[in-house]
C-alpha cells in the first residue's frame, strides 16, 4: 500500500488479523490511498483513489468504499455493507452487502473462477451485486450484468466465439429443500445470432439430488452449432 510515498506490505496469512483489528476500531476513514496487489499467480492489480469509511459499535459494522483499478480501461468499484459481526469470528458474519463494478475486463478475473473449459480473450461489462449473509453462509444473491464484445474459445479448440451482447438479472437463494437459481430479462447476441428476451429457472432438491429446469425460449439450431459436448441423442 502507498500514500504520500510510504509503503507497507502484508503476508497472505496476516490479512485476517489486520481486518480483525480494523473492525475493532470505532471509526476509520481512509482517503486517496494507492495499492498494488501481487497474487501468487503473478497477477498484479493496481488500485488508485481508494477511499474507505468504516463504523463499528456493539457488533454492528457499516462500511462504504470506492476505488479505481488502473488499466487501459479503468474499472470503478463501489462497495457498501451493513453487517453484524464479531472481529474475532469473521466467518460467522451476517448482514447485507452491495458491490458495483463498472468497465470490468473479464480476461483478468477468469483465474478467480472454477475452470469452465472456456477461455475469455476480450470483452467489457458492468456488474451490480447484492448479497445476504447469515452466520457466514449465503442466504441469497442477486446481480445485474451487462457485457459486450466478449470473445471466447473452448479448451483444446481454436474457433473463437463472439458474444456481442449479454445482459440480464440473475438471482440465487437457498430454499427449505435446497437452492434455486433464476434469471430474467436475459438478452444475448452471439456469433451474429440474436436470441429472444429470455427467462430461466433451475431448482435443486438436496434430498433427491435432482434438478428441475425451466427455460422460456430456446433456439435449438444455434445451440447445436456451438462447441458443446452434447449427448448423442437429444
Amino acid at each position: 500500500l502507498s500514500n504520500d510515498k510510504q509503503s507497507m506490505s502484508f503476508e497472505s496469512g496476516s490479512y485476517l488479523p489486520v481486518l480483525s483489528w480494523v473492525l475493532t476500531q470505532q471509526k476509520i476513514i481512509i482517503k486517496n490511498v494507492s495499492a498494488t496487489i501481487h497474487f501468487s499467480d503473478k497477477t498484479v492489480l493496481s488500485l488508485r483513489d481508494l477511499n474507505l469509511t468504516t463504523r463499528h459499535a456493539y457488533g454492528h459494522s457499516r462500511l462504504k468504499g470506492s476505488a479505481w483499478l488502473l488499466q487501459h480501461t479503468p474499472t470503478a468499484f463501489v462497495v457498501i455493507a451493513d453487517m453484524q459481526l464479531d472481529p474475532q469470528a469473521l466467518t460467522n458474519a451476517s448482514g447485507h452487502a452491495y458491490l458495483s463494478a463498472k468497465h470490468v475486463l473479464p480476461v483478468q478475473w477468469q483465474g478467480f473462477f472454477p475452470n469452465t473449459h472456456y477461455h475469455v480473450h476480450s470483452g467489457v461489462g458492468d456488474i451490480e451485486l447484492w448479497l445476504d449473509l447469515v452466520k457466514g453462509h449465503f442466504l441469497s444473491l442477486q446481480s445485474a450484468l451487462d457485457f459486450s464484445d466478449v470473445t471466447l474459445t473452448r479448451e483444446g479448440l481454436s474457433k473463437r466465439h463472439l458474444m456481442q451482447t449479454l445482459k440480464g438479472n440473475l438471482a440465487w437463494r437457498t430454499t427449505a429443500e435446497g437452492w434455486q437459481f433464476t434469471a430474467d430479462q436475459m438478452k444475448w447476441q452471439m456469433d451474429g445470432v440474436r436470441g429472444p428476451e429470455n427467462a430461466l429457472l433451475l431448482d435443486y432438491k438436496t434430498s433427491e439430488q435432482a434438478y428441475r429446469a425451466f427455460v422460456k425460449n430456446i433456439l435449438i439450431e444455434p445451440l447445436l452449432t456451438m462447441d458443446v459436448p452434447w449427448p448423442a441423442v437429444i
